[in-house]
């Protein structure tokens, strides 16, 4: 049945549903009609949990009812067709309808039960979340219907325009075409090799548009200088209408992509290519693609044994022509002899043609002119090979003919360490507006020295960038200083004013930790502390802890030289968080008591709140439960004295899950609902996500069959806001879901997620997490030789960290190995130890049930 999400469906759907309310509820107007309704059966099966038993015709007139009751003006009639649509959309649409007939088919009764929202009595709030959930339902088959439909009638073509002035390469387009579009064999991979700037990058994309009809699923075009394997793999899927969010294992990726072009007849253009590793991710493997590659050096391992095109330098008819396009012929007829020279001192290098031929004809000087001052500049670059020389020389003779403004907005480009040129923070680094200083790119892009791309991103060629940047240092170093200064002012006051967001953050992000760099190799203290200030947390939450960690302890010892020790201290409280996660636990104590000392001495209850929350965490990931507890309650005393919601919520969550692991589900979902109540009054949808989460792991540990949503909810969430913590504990979650279910495939997938965030997160305590799940898998699947492995990995992690918890699980795991293979006292063995840890840490655990009940038999 296709459901439709128009009014009138809506509106009967919400008639059943509230029919429903009214009558479990035992309003006494409708129970008058309980005479013509006996046959009905509801009961209440839980304060949540509705179960009928009635005929489609006792169903239509159970609504009639009820719109008598509430009044319902004209309402439509309900047949048994818009019966079974109103049922499947509150089955497949709002995820509260179970059919629990033993036998559908012959059935004359419908049996089924509603899992609602809200208790049976909030029939106001169940009748609310209806209505939200319908709507973003029906939003989100909206969205996907519409990106669908665009996606289908849109084949992809990512190589932007196409070279205005190309010239000759026949003979290459011709061996192209053999290659590519004739092959018959399977995939074809052609590798364009050459030396800088003799045009390979821009052979491939005219292939592309003059062959364009021949590859009929697309072109795809990666730039591997400027972007990263994951975020390629990504684009190429997008282009097909498949989402990779949820993968962030990069093999999975790869596989996905692979799986997609083995159905498609496309041409991938993968420039720039120097990593045989990156390679190894992006090129396919089996179908009909083609492939060409772009590189300065053929000796890259997946490419051998694959067609090469050597790519030499223009004849010298060619370069005449290139000249020719750029210059004019006029100008060419009546200086034949200079153009000749022009072209040969250019190592007849498409590149230097190019740039030359873009001045002469930007600064209307005479082929003679250039010419000579060309040659001069060749003279006093006599030391580098000749080809080298003759770009060398182009960039030099272009730069003094730039004139000053441009000289000046070149070499500031060069200060910008990401990918791309952020045109707002040059404008302020030049005090110009951003629509002059376009104008002036304009002029770079007339010399080919800048170029720009769909997204109106500048960027700089990596030749081009080497030489702006020897330009740049050749200024006086005090200007040099400005400038870098300027640009660190403009990120901290855009991050602290909003106008950069976490996304904003994260697209700059070269550019941004290249300048919190600067400013602490060159000593501007007050610019360090700031940056560590208001970037401290986004590192952190984006999984960047490499960065976070030297920034965080760089912002100490800049505080250190200020003699700001309240800052200091803040920043020690992210700094012990971020060693905590990594389970540097030894190093997160130590900061942690410092903290705790400082705040106490200074009187500061609201830092002491955050301080016995952080030690309750450290405490808690030791598996000293009993001590997490006290610290966790101490926390959320200081916090309900300081009117702090949003602390206060946070408490009760970290208490919700101690009390989930000692085993307390119904005392647990009493806390984590308290503070999903206050989350929800604050508008934190992040933290209402990890409220969510929890849930989601108390009803998956009940079987009940809500956990599904529960965990849909919070990972909808955390992909996003970019959460990989977040994401790593709901995949870790989604695969036990599939482990119960007895899907082990999924489950693997989904633990095989989790274990690749951890260790992208460096996160050694949920790495040995993952691999005692993955474990355990193998261990169901019977595969017990790689099982064991897995557990033994996991618990050298665990006894590195002194985790009780997960020692304890393994042994268990170990012993039942052992066990099956006739090692009976090294079974008892591993399983007496295990039940003395359960002991130690007072966990109420499965696990300690299932020892018990091993060595008592």
């Amino acid at each position: 049945m296709k459901l439709s999400f128009g009014e009138v469906p809506k509106k009967r759907t919400k008639r059943i549903l509230r029919a429903i309310l009214t009558f479990a509820n035992g309003n006494k107007q409708v129970n008058s009609y309980r005479y013509c309704l006996s046959n009905i059966q509801i009961d209440r099966s839980g304060p949540k949990q509705v179960t009928i038993k009635a005929t489609l015709k006792q169903l239509a007139e159970l609504v009639s009812y009820s719109d008598k009751l509430h009044v319902e003006s004209s309402p439509d009639p309900l047949t048994q067709w818009s019966l079974q649509e109103a049922l499947e959309h509150l089955r497949l649409t709002l995820g509260v309808f179970s059919d629990i007939r033993q036998k559908r088919q012959g059935s004359k009764y419908w049996v089924f039960r509603l899992d609602l929202w809200f208790v049976i009595e909030d029939q106001v709030g169940n009748l609310a979340e209806f209505d939200r959930k319908w709507e973003r339902k029906k939003n989100l088959v909206s969205s996907k219907k519409t990106s669908t439909s665009q996606l289908e009638n849109h084949i992809p073509f990512q190589v932007l325009v196409d070279i205005q002035n190309f010239v000759g390469r026949e003979a290459e387009l011709k061996s192209l075409e053999n290659f590519l579009v004739f092959n018959k064999s399977g995939i074809a991979i052609v590798g364009i090799y050459g030396m800088g700037g003799v045009g390979k990058s821009t052979l491939a994309k005219h292939f592309a548009h003059q062959y364009r009809k021949s590859f009929p699923d697309g072109v795809l075009f990666a730039d591997l200088r400027i972007q990263e394997p994951s975020a390629l793999l990504e684009s190429f899927a997008r282009a097909y209408s498949c989402d990779l969010n949820s993968t962030m294992n990069i093999l999975d990726k790869a596989e996905r992509v692979r799986t997609i072009l083995s159905q498609k007849r496309s041409l991938l253009i993968l420039d720039n290519a120097n990593d045989s590793e990156i390679l190894n991710y992006l090129l396919p493997t089996f179908g009909q693609c083609s492939v060409i590659v772009t590189a300065r050096d053929k000796d890259i391992a997946p490419l051998q044994g694959f067609q090469e095109l050597i790519l030499e330098p223009f004849s010298k008819s060619e370069s005449m022509e290139l000249l020719t396009k750029l210059v004019g012929r006029d100008r060419i007829k009546s200086e034949n002899n200079e153009a000749v020279k022009i072209t040969e001192m250019c190592g007849n290098l498409p590149l230097a043609i190019n740039i030359s031929g873009s001045l002469i004809k930007f600064s209307c000087c005479s082929l003679s002119d250039y010419r000579f001052s060309f040659e001069n500049e060749q003279q006093k670059l006599d030391i580098f090979e000749w080809r080298s020389r003759s770009l060398r020389s182009s960039f030099n003779i272009t730069w003094d003919l730039l004139g000053e403004t441009l000289k000046r907005l070149l070499s500031t480009t060069s200060i910008f360490g990401g990918s791309s040129i952020d045109i707002d923070a040059l404008s302020v680094m030049l005090d110009k507006k951003p629509i002059k200083l376009q104008l002036e790119m304009g002029g770079l892009i007339a010399v080919s020295l800048v170029y720009t791309n769909k997204s109106k991103h500048y960027k700089l060629h990596p030749l081009v960038k080497e030489f702006a940047t020897e330009k740049l240092f050749e200024r006086e170093s005090n200007e040099v200083n400005t400038l870098h200064l300027c640009l660190a002012r403009y990120y901290l006051s855009s991050i602290k004013s909003g106008k950069l967001n976490y996304d904003h953050i994260n697209d700059n992000y070269g550019n941004i930790i290249e300048i919190v760099y600067w400013t602490f190799k060159n000593c501007y203290f007050k610019e360090v502390v700031e940056f560590g200030n208001i970037i401290g947390d986004f590192l952190l939450f984006k999984g960047y802890w490499n960065d976070g960690n030297n920034i965080l302890r760089n912002t100490i010892f800049a505080c250190q030289q200020l003699g700001y020790a309240q800052t200091e201290f803040e920043i020690r409280l992210k700094l012990s968080e971020l060693a905590r996660e990594q389970a540097d636990y030894d190093q997160a104590q130590e900061q942690y008591e410092a903290c705790k000392t400082f705040f106490e001495e200074t009187d500061q209850k609201s830092q002491l709140a955050i301080v016995f929350r952080e030690l309750g965490e450290l405490t808690r990931v030791r598996r000293n439960y009993l001590q997490a507890r006290k610290l966790h309650q101490k926390s959320l005393l200081l916090n309900i004295e300081l009117d702090n919601k949003k602390g206060e919520a946070q408490s009760l969550h970290d208490l919700g899950l101690i009390e989930r692991i000692f085993g307390d589900y119904n005392r647990a979902i009493q806390l984590f609902e308290r503070s999903l109540k206050i989350r929800e009054s604050l508008g934190d949808l992040l933290g209402i996500s990890y409220n969510y989460l929890e849930l989601g792991i108390i009803a998956r540990l009940k079987k009940d069959k809500k956990a599904i949503e529960f965990l849909r909810s919070s990972c909808f969430e955390f992909e996003r806001f970019g959460d990989k913590r977040g994401l790593a504990y709901v995949f870790r979650e989604l695969g036990e879901l599939a482990v119960d279910e007895m899907d082990y495939v999924e489950a693997d997938k989904f633990h095989k997620k989790s274990l690749q965030l951890r260790q992208e997160l460096g996160d050694q305590r949920g790495k040995a997490i993952s691999l005692y799940r993955i474990g355990r898998l193998n261990q169901l699947q019977k595969n017990y030789e790689l099982s064991k492995q897995y557990f033994l990995d996991s618990i050298a992690i665990a006894k590195k960290l002194d985790d009780k918890l997960h020692k304890a699980f393994n042994l268990v795991r170990l012993g039942e190995l052992a066990n099956l293979s006739g090692q009976k006292s090294s079974a008892i063995a591993n399983w007496r130890q295990s039940l003395e840890l359960f002991n130690e840490m007072h966990v109420a655990d499965p696990e300690a049930i299932e020892v018990k009940e091993l060595l008592m038999s």
